[in-house]
């Protein structure tokens, strides 16, 4: 039987007799969130060999996980896009997502929802108790969380916890300059927070959602295809191509697009699925140019930041001269100050 997690992606093989009723839910032991879901009753478990005595090996007794290899860039496409395949927000997420885009929405609402997942919960007072508010145990209650933080701080604690599960893998194939995948998320969205604090403060919280979900799309590639991560970094220290155009060569389709689909599937605002698709090109972005724009710059800052001189990546020099600096009127001063 073929169980895959209805919250991180996450899939797991048992044997059937030792399930009699498939209908029972079971928690996710990776993301230990979402509950498994039955994807296939086919019998995965190991044959016994005749001319073999028994396994003893708990290593040896599991059966090979066997990933479907596309045989072109289309059939990889295919695969990336299915959207039913693609990961979920927890319901949770999802609610409130819908309650902040609603200009009716009270604090009840809002509260009755989060107090529903209470690993949440938890991390919305924690945050509310933290040093940024000035505060020190001081917030008990969801409801005097809710009107410390306001509700746009709480979505992006929200998706910030959600989408973390879905990097419970490491992410190391498709590291950045040493660091794993979440954790240059992470530091894009707080240079791009912290760049819109300076350029827009109308947009802090959107601007840290479009820098951690900016690579989202590699996420994808690294769970479905994971086999070909490896070939695409090996292609990308060969030459000069970007990762974008390594992966519409090889998979038909690139990080940023998957991104944007994925964000569609989660019915987030245009604003953020457009900033994510256009990160790597902000100028083809009409409909928010300046949140792709902090995507880019902050997302070469976390390189700079990865990489000791001599060998960054991207030198002070070479981002001040992006023309995503030039569009936000990036000084060095400004700079300085975010990377300190």
């Amino acid at each position: 039987m073929l169980f895959r997690c209805d919250h991180c992606g996450a899939e797991f093989r048992a044997d059937p007799r030792k399930i009699p009723n498939p209908k029972v839910k079971f928690k996710c032991i990776r993301c230990k969130v979402g509950q498994l879901v039955l994807v296939s009753q086919a019998d995965t478990s190991e044959k016994k060999s005749p001319t073999r005595g028994p396994v003893t090996s708990r290593s040896a007794s599991k059966p090979a996980v066997k990933t479907a290899s596309p045989s072109s860039p289309q059939e990889a496409k295919k695969m990336l896009t299915q959207v039913k395949d693609l990961p979920s927000l927890p319901f949770v997420a999802t609610k409130v997502m819908q309650l902040t885009t609603s200009p009716n929405t009270t604090m009840k609402q809002m509260e009755d929802v989060i107090l529903k997942d209470s690993a949440l919960a938890s991390k919305v007072l924690k945050y509310s108790n933290s040093a940024l508010y000035g505060r020190s145990g001081q917030i008990t209650s969801m409801t005097d969380a809710l009107v410390l933080l306001g509700f746009s701080t709480v979505k992006t604690i929200v998706i910030a916890s959600s989408v973390k599960s879905m990097h419970s893998s490491g992410g190391r194939g498709y590291s950045a300059a040493g660091k794993t995948l979440w954790a240059h998320s992470v530091e894009t969205g707080i240079a791009a927070r912290l760049l819109a604090k300076l350029k827009r403060k109308d947009l802090v919280e959107e601007a840290f959602i479009v820098g951690l979900l900016h690579d989202i799309g590699k996420n994808i590639i690294e769970s479905k295809l994971p086999g070909y991560v490896r070939q695409l970094v090996i292609l990308k220290k060969k030459g000069d191509l970007t990762f974008e155009e390594i992966e519409e060569q090889v998979l038909g389709i690139n990080h940023s697009e998957l991104g944007a689909i994925l964000c569609r599937k989660w019915n987030f605002p245009e604003i953020l699925e457009k900033a994510i698709r256009f990160h790597h090109h902000p100028s083809s972005n009409k409909k928010e140019p300046i949140l792709s724009h902090l995507a880019c710059v902050s997302d070469a800052i976390s390189y700079h930041l990865s990489t000791p001189p001599p060998n960054q990546p991207e030198s002070e020099a070479n981002i001040l001269e992006m023309e995503s600096s030039a569009f936000l009127e990036l000084d060095r001063e400004t700079f300085q100050e975010i990377v300190k």
